[in-house]
């Protein structure tokens, strides 16, 4: 039986997928795509079972959709994730893996966002809760310690950010999104 502990550390691609629309409003928010870093711990509890701390981290533009002139300023967007994997093909070339757990998606620096004619968002907050997140990935062994890997996460039922207005600041809307965060890397078995 193989235990240990596994640390990752790769690049991330952050999406925003869903309608983005500010419920109450006719207007859309949009979250563009983008990198940034990543890493992740994983503790083996088996032969092929871990738990797995993720985080990344991305600088998205935030603009009002069809607005012109509304593009706004990045925002700090770090998810953080707690999953339980099952891997497969152990000792194969490629080893695939699933996973489902919780999602955090921390937002900083996301005051003052973005404003139209329309509309003036001052404020855009995460949900006050965790949300399922459903996983799957693939890695190479490189030898007996190393591998690159490539993983996906994708929240499945919709996450809640709260949007705020100067029109109407102490009303919080509600926009829903899918987030999905695509990482790869290197990682290295203790």
């Amino acid at each position: 039986m193989r235990i240990g502990i596994i640390l990752f550390l790769g690049s991330s691609w952050l999406a925003f997928p869903g309608s983005g629309h500010i419920q109450g409003t006719s207007e859309y928010l949009r979250i563009a795509p983008r990198t940034g870093p990543a890493a992740a711990a994983e503790v083996h509890l088996g032969e092929k079972t871990a738990l797995q701390l993720a985080a990344s981290e991305a600088w998205p533009r935030v603009s009002i959709r069809g607005a012109e002139g509304a593009a706004g300023r990045r925002i700090r967007v770090v998810p953080l994730s707690f999953s339980l994997l099952q891997r497969f093909g152990e000792g194969a070339r490629i080893e695939p893996y699933v996973g489902a757990g919780i999602e955090f998606p921390l937002l900083r620096r996301s005051d003052d966002v973005v404003a139209s004619s329309a509309m003036h968002i001052t404020r855009i907050e995460q949900p006050d809760h965790v949300a399922l997140v459903l996983q799957a990935g693939a890695r190479m062994p490189l030898g007996e310690r190393w591998w690159i890997g490539m993983d996906a996460k994708v929240l499945p039922a919709e996450s809640t950010l709260e949007t705020h207005r100067a029109e109407h600041p102490r009303d919080a809307l509600q926009t829903n999104f899918h987030p999905l965060v695509l990482a790869t890397g290197v990682g290295i078995r203790f």
